[in-house]
């Protein structure tokens, strides 16, 4: 497994845990990051760190739209048994 596809699964994890405790975050990885907003909150730490990731990965040639979740449809537990063993 790359440190990609690590980092993704990681990731998903994190943003499913999140869902299920009702918690948003933003989270950055080497190669990956996410985050989970419900509602936009432009003086949260949440949305400020997103906005300067945004930048970050425009001016690096990264695009901050690419939902590499979809790619993935695994549930919590297989992700967490995939990275951390069972």
């Amino acid at each position: 497994m790359t440190k990609l596809e690590k980092a993704r699964k990681f990731l998903n994890c994190i943003k499913k845990l999140s869902k299920k405790y009702d918690l948003d975050f933003f989270c950055v990885t080497e190669g990956a990051s996410a985050y989970s907003m419900k509602s936009v909150d432009k003086n949260s730490a949440i949305y400020n760190a997103r906005q300067s990731q945004i930048k970050w990965e425009k001016e690096n040639d990264f695009d901050p739209n690419e939902d590499w979740e979809a790619k993935q449809n695994k549930t919590v537990k297989q992700i967490c048994e995939d990275l951390f063993g069972k």
